[in-house]
């Protein structure tokens, strides 16, 4: 089998409603901050088939394959009143939402990347009870050199209706081109919960260099899973994983780096005035994720057509393990635990619903299509770092979004189909008087549901 895939995610990153505070009454209302592009090619070849062996009671599955992807990366400039400081002295410089991307902060066509992977995966049912797979993988980075990865799996088979099942395997994953090459600027908060404009800098960056940034690396993980699956011959079916993932120089983005000595230090060794905040990729911390997944799904004959009925359930917790010391250049400079503080340890461990559960109803015949599907999102916590130990915190309660979809096959070719998103047009809590910035930002972006309500759409598919 072979396959060539090849996209692009061109971003373009429009603002309206806001302003250019320092632009007076000359600012426009509407920007265009920035657009992003993002383009792979994928090159696979994939070959399987089984063989007999010597001593084995049935026989192995060999599966191995190549692949080739080469992906690039370039941004590109806002307009400039998005960016621009005007005349009204002491106001905030750029779009209230974000400033612009500046022509000097863009990365042109030329940051690409290219890799090239083998793997090897063998299956065997050693038993008419026993099931084990063997895999691995090597793939070679352009960039972050090679990586050699495997994965052992084994599947043990009680009776016809229940099995056990488990996986052990290694992970590597390369910093994204994103990651590794995004420069710009974004409006956030400081002491005192006052705007100051923020620089997020690549590693390379002599400024991210100065204050203790160093090459980022590759993430490597262990993975273990452990789980059964039952099923019985009226159509239920039920899997159940528990599963713990270990990671080693997670890459995270450092907190906000900045005080009046680092501003005067990057001024004196580098020549560049006025930087209040710094920010930039690390490899700071190591963590251990545990949880568990359980799934349910029945199905059977409805008024003409099939129903498929299923509810799934996750629930998991992400700790921070450990962190990286902090650069000795920021001890020095009065700033602590930065590389990983406060609000990045959040992020990680309880920024995220602390369980999601999904039910969904699937109805279909020969012409039609009707899916409901019910998504309830656990309770998430937020916890913000303002400076001079003020770090409010809230927790946003748990919320249900339901989506609808109808689909109605014209022809054999062509369907058209209707639906809403958060059709109930549910919101989520809003944020307290201590992190609402004075009301200017009643919801947090990351609550467990989002704050645009009911989402409405008409679809149309053509198949050639």
């Amino acid at each position: 089998d072979a396959s060539v895939v090849y996209g692009v995610n061109d971003f373009d990153h429009d603002i309206s409603n806001s302003l250019n505070v320092s632009l007076g009454d000359e600012s426009p209302t509407r920007f265009n901050v920035a657009e992003y592009q993002l383009s792979q090619l994928a090159l696979r070849f994939d070959v399987s088939r089984p063989f007999e062996v010597g001593g084995f009671a049935n026989p192995v599955n060999l599966a191995w394959g190549l692949e080739y992807r080469t992906e690039a990366y370039e941004t590109e400039a806002g307009d400039p009143e998005s960016y621009v400081a005007g005349p009204v002295v002491g106001a905030p410089i750029g779009t209230q939402a974000g400033s612009g991307l500046q022509p000097s902060e863009t990365v042109d066509v030329d940051v690409d990347r290219d890799a090239a992977s083998v793997y090897v995966d063998l299956e065997s049912s050693l038993t008419d009870r026993f099931q084990l797979g063997v895999a691995g993988r090597f793939e070679d980075y352009s960039d972050f050199g090679s990586s050699a990865n495997g994965k052992i799996s084994g599947r043990y088979e009680f009776t016809p209706s229940f099995a056990v099942r488990a996986t052990v395997g290694t992970g590597f994953r390369a910093p994204s081109l994103t990651q590794a090459f995004f420069r710009g600027s974004t409006t956030s908060f400081g002491a005192g919960g006052q705007l100051e404009q923020v620089l997020n800098l690549p590693t390379d960056d002599p400024i991210a260099q100065l204050l203790g940034a160093s090459e980022l690396e590759a993430e490597e993980s262990v993975s273990y899973n452990l789980g059964f699956v039952y099923r019985n011959e009226g159509g239920f079916r039920l899997t159940v994983d528990f599963y713990r993932i270990d990671i080693d120089d997670r890459i995270t983005l450092s907190e906000r780096i900045g005080n009046d000595d680092v501003t005067d230090f990057i001024e004196s060794s580098l020549g560049i005035p006025g930087v209040l905040g710094v920010r930039f990729f690390t490899n700071a911390v190591d963590t251990q994720t545990d949880g568990f997944d359980i799934v349910a799904e029945y199905g059977f004959d409805l008024g003409g057509g099939n129903l498929a009925l299923s509810a799934a359930y996750n629930k998991s917790e992400t700790d921070v393990v450990s962190v990286d010391p902090n650069p000795p250049v920021l001890d020095d400079l009065g700033v602590g635990a930065v590389l990983f503080g406060v609000e990045e340890r959040n992020t990680l461990e309880s920024a995220s619903p602390e369980d999601k559960m999904i039910l969904t109803a699937h109805w279909t015949s020969e012409r039609w299509s009707l899916l409901t599907r019910g998504t309830r999102y656990g309770e998430a916590t937020r916890v913000f770092n303002f400076g001079g130990g003020f770090e409010p915190e809230q927790t946003y309660g748990a919320e249900w979004g339901v989506d609808l979809d109808i689909e109605f096959a014209v022809t054999e070719k062509l369907a058209v189909a209707i639906g809403a998103n958060n059709v109930l047009d549910e919101y989520p809590d809003r944020s307290s008087g201590d992190i609402n910035y004075f009301g200017n930002l009643p919801y947090d972006v990351l609550q467990p549901i989002t704050f645009n309500g009911a989402f409405y759409y008409l679809r149309t598919t053509y198949s050639f």
